[in-house]
């Protein structure tokens, strides 16, 4: 019987060291900022301008090395665009004016391979595709003064999985031994035509976003970041 103690012994610590190890891999966290949304592919909507919107949910990562990770996340995501429009008579005389606002709301979820440099303070850049599922679409014309506010609702003219490349860089700073806040500059750069119905000029509707991620995670094991943190 004290001949299996020494290998039972080993195995259970290296069960242990590796366990230890892997929980230094994982983090989690929360994040979400503004975004500047946008969208394109035809003459109508390359004309309208950007409007500023959000995104926020959460986020995990898996550190492979020191170096390398896999980042992915869930995020409620509003994009579309919005421009000003002016209606005259024939003429040329103004009727009235105001903003068309298109929202589109999305559940987004990349995949991204992440590369980071530096010891305490971490540099990073990312990229990697990502799919959205469309959740509900508005439009709304809102008018100046006491002109009133249109809404509409066209969800079944929009298909609900969108795709595209997600790009992003920026940086990460430990709190203490767990807690690690970060800032990612990321643009969700749409490849995929989201409209059912044709469109003006042969042409095809697509998503832009560039988000300011601001986030804080709790990455599990002794070190948060840094040299040594991942084996």
């Amino acid at each position: 019987m004290n001949n299996f103690r020494i290998p039972l012994s080993v195995l259970l610590l290296t069960f242990l060291t590796t366990a230890h190890g892997q929980t230094q891999r994982l983090s989690i966290g929360i994040e979400g900022g503004p975004s500047l949304i946008s969208l394109r592919g035809n003459s109508a909507v390359n004309s309208y301008g950007s409007g500023f919107s959000f995104a926020a949910g959460v986020a995990v990562q898996y550190n492979i090395s020191t170096h390398f990770s896999l980042r992915t996340n869930v995020h409620f995501e509003r994009k579309g665009t919005n421009t000003k429009v002016l209606f005259t008579d024939v003429n040329g005389a103004t009727i009235r004016d105001g903003r068309i606002h298109l929202n589109f709301d999305y559940i987004t979820l990349p995949l991204l391979a992440r590369y980071s440099v530096g010891e305490r303070i971490r540099f990073m850049a990312n990229a990697g595709p990502f799919v959205g599922y469309l959740l509900n679409q508005t439009g709304s014309f809102r008018g100046v003064g006491n002109d009133p506010s249109i809404e509409y609702f066209r969800l079944q003219d929009f298909n609900r999985i969108d795709f595209g490349i997600a790009l992003g860089v920026g940086t990460a700073i430990p709190i203490g031994s767990h807690i690690l806040f970060s800032v990612e500059l990321r643009d969700n750069f749409g490849l995929m035509n989201i409209s059912k119905v044709p469109v003006i000029g042969n042409g095809s509707i697509k998503t832009n976003s560039v988000v300011l991620l601001i986030g804080l995670a709790y990455s599990f094991g002794n070190t948060v970041i840094g040299k040594g943190s991942v084996d």
